[in-house]
């Protein structure tokens, strides 16, 4: 298993057991998290910045054609 983890092009996360275990897995992986739920979080943080971002953006451009709008000169 270390070794296909190891030499996987794709990154592997590892979140066995509790905070207190290592398994040689968690070495030879890209990212260790503690606990399984750790690592939904830390997969899932980036998506949900992306998200927050996104709805910032489409504020800021439907405000800014309202505005247009109004004030077209």
């Amino acid at each position: 298993m270390a070794k296909a983890i190891y030499g996987s092009r794709i990154p592997v996360m590892t979140a066995i057991g509790h905070e207190l275990d290592v398994t040689i897995a968690d070495f030879v992986a890209d990212v260790r998290a503690s606990v399984p739920m750790d690592a939904g979080q830390r997969l899932a943080a980036p998506w949900i910045q992306a998200e927050e971002r996104i709805a910032t953006i489409e504020h800021n451009i439907l405000t800014a054609f309202n505005r247009l709008r109004k004030n077209p000169g």
